[in-house]
């Protein structure tokens, strides 16, 4: 079986399909024109798709053919020609118009074996697979292919076989979504094993790729694992339980569907868990850490974080640094740790712990429980009030929505001083102290 060389580029570029080995056939497919059979005299026919007005045959042992397409992908005119037996190599060259061409002529070329043996679709040839300038979208087949995605942001898609891909310059993506899809790999299933830093991506067996120059990944609905010792890396994880652990750089990371185990590691990482419950890990470095659906567990690690729980019932830790976690929708907990942190319950019946440093707790809608930890603190209480754990009078200040310092009532209970905002305000549990000790109005702050 001959290998099939296709690079594809933007105008004025050229697609070429280059085969580098003695050719069984080839054959250049259409509605318009029929299948091309091999010559009793062992020489070769190529025929075109819509080259001149009668279609042309070829018989060559060096093979050039060339013809232009049109915007819409269509073969205009063909310009050249050598007769003999194609037993060495042979290269089809194409005037492109668009990064489309070279997908579109792909589809129309395949390989035919001696003696009028059944035909086989290009996916089955190897291939080299060339982008040149523009952004380009180049996909192998399933046998063992070379794609170079050349000068632009190319999108190059993984297939079976043990295939090289080079990104070359500008940033470009590896993605193996399409032939996830087209194995039937789903959440259940054994996934993809991705290791950016030894340049490897396999499925166990099934095939193994080696790559250079990749910027992104996107990856499989099966669980995929993917480690990322170099960083700086953007994967898109799929919609299966997959396990990511990225490098010391500035990563970018989207779980999709299913409970997603992501390990930002250093560096400042934006990460984001997608539907399913998760756990995220930022890892040293200022890092954003986005849970969105499902019950999710965040932990920012040292530096400055960002951490957003979303729908669900999570839990979030800040770490070290000055961190700001929002809880939004759901029943969740909150705890700063050390550092001037700020978090925000959001909806639901929240609990917020500050930790160390000065903190500000709000807790938004629902009944909350804050906790303020050593330091300076500031306790928000949404219109349903709640209950501060640990408030210490003339250190720390609370606010109650709506609500006037000098309109509060102070009455003592068993577990410490209910303060309530007039007119069916909200009333708050300040747990440990009395109305004698809480009723100064230097502790209160208007809302």
């Amino acid at each position: 079986m001959a290998r099939l060389t296709i690079r594809a580029g933007d105008p004025p570029g050229a697609v070429r399909y280059t085969a580098q080995a003695a050719l069984d056939g080839l054959a250049v497919l259409s509605p318009q024109v029929g299948p091309l059979r091999p010559r009793p005299d062992g020489r070769e026919a190529l025929q075109t798709l819509q080259g001149p007005e009668d279609p042309f045959l070829v018989f060559a042992r060096t093979l050039t053919v060339s013809w232009r397409l049109d915007a819409q992908g269509r073969a205009t005119r063909a310009l050249s020609a050598f007769l003999e037996r194609p037993d060495g190599e042979v290269e089809w060259r194409f005037v492109a118009v668009g990064a489309r061409a070279g997908r579109l002529l792909g589809a129309a070329v395949e390989a035919v074996g001696a003696g009028g043996d059944p035909m086989r679709p290009l996916a089955q040839v190897a291939q080299r697979v060339e982008g040149g300038r523009g952004d380009d979208t180049l996909e192998g087949g399933l046998r063992d292919d070379v794609i170079a995605g050349g000068r632009g942001d190319d999108r190059l898609h993984g297939s079976a076989g043990a295939d090289r891909l080079d990104g070359g310059a500008g940033e470009d993506r590896l993605d193996y979504a399409q032939l996830g899809a087209a194995l039937g790999l789903g959440p259940r299933q054994a996934g993809l094993r991705l290791d950016v830093e030894a340049g490897l991506v396999r499925l166990p067996g099934r095939f193994r790729d080696a790559f250079e120059d990749i910027e992104g990944f996107a990856l499989t609905d099966a669980a995929d694992r993917a480690r990322d010792g170099r960083g700086a890396s953007f994967v898109a994880l799929g919609g299966g339980a997959d396990r990511a652990a990225m490098g010391g750089g500035d990563d970018r990371v989207h779980g999709d569907g299913g409970p997603d185990r992501i390990a930002g590691q250093g560096g400042s990482d934006l990460v984001f868990g997608g539907d399913g419950d998760d756990r995220l890990n930022g890892g040293d470095g200022a890092d954003a850490l986005w849970g969105e659906g499902g019950d999710d567990l965040l932990r920012g690690g040292a530096g400055g974080d960002t951490l957003d729980g979303g729908a669900g019932r999570d839990r979030l830790f800040g770490a070290a640094g000055d961190d700001t976690l929002r809880g939004q929708d759901g029943d969740d907990e909150l705890a700063g740790q050390a550092g001037d942190d700020r978090l925000e319950g959001g909806e639901g019946d929240d609990l917020l712990r500050g930790g160390g440093g000065d903190d500000d707790l709000d807790g938004g809608g629902g009944l909350d429980r804050l906790a303020g930890g050593p330091g300076a603190d500031l306790f928000r209480f949404g219109a349903q009030g709640g209950e501060a754990l640990d408030f210490e009078p003339g250190l720390d200040r609370a606010a109650l929505a709506g609500a006037d310092p000098a309109d509060l009532a102070f009455v003592d209970v068993a577990d410490g001083v209910r303060v309530e905002a007039p007119e069916d305000g909200p009333a708050v549990l300040f747990h440990g102290l009395s109305a004698a000790q809480l009723d100064d109005p230097a502790n209160f702050l208007l809302a």
